[in-house]
């Protein structure tokens, strides 16, 4: 199996519906979504899928995030807008998008450069203490939706206090 990733990254407000520490209030984050897509076998050039391609699938599934209030946004005009379910939806909106053969893996998102969600099809089982696929993932996951404060790779990001 080959799997390659893509980062994607926008600006956004939202408020968490619900929350009572201080997350229901309007904030922003720089964000950046992280798609894995995996492939049993490479194209006829050897990718599982072009860079160039993957984010253009990316930036039609969240680009029209960028710079607005994603509350304001179906299905988020209903749905919280956790990362753990914004993972979600791009998980299972990028798939369909993706050509035949190939499929997404994983998504994470990360609010801040310290706060990530992921969300991949089914539990693995958890990766045991220093173990490469926890190195390797930035955002370890044990379950199918999970929260982690792992780092990730550098990258400017604006701390929020909900994070």
């Amino acid at each position: 199996m080959f799997t390659i990733f893509k980062d994607y990254s926008f600006s956004a407000g939202h408020a968490i519906r619900g929350h009572t520490r201080g997350c229901q209030n309007l904030h922003g984050h720089n964000y950046r979504v992280r798609v894995h897509v995996a492939a049993g076998t490479l194209d006829e050039l050897g990718m599982v899928i072009d860079f160039a391609d993957l984010k253009a699938i990316i930036d039609g599934v969240v680009g029209r995030f960028d710079h607005a209030v994603i509350n304001d946004l179906p299905p988020f005009d209903r749905r919280n807008t956790t990362a753990e379910l914004l993972a979600q939806y791009v998980f299972e909106e990028v798939g369909p998008r993706l050509p035949a053969g190939r499929s997404v893996r994983r998504v994470e998102v990360w609010e801040t450069e310290t706060s990530c969600a992921s969300f991949e099809p089914r539990a693995r089982a958890p990766p045991s203490p220093g173990s490469a696929d926890r190195a390797a993932s930035g955002c370890a996951s044990t379950r199918s939706s999970t929260r982690s404060r792992a780092s990730p790779p550098t990258r400017d990001a604006a701390a929020s206090s909900c994070a």
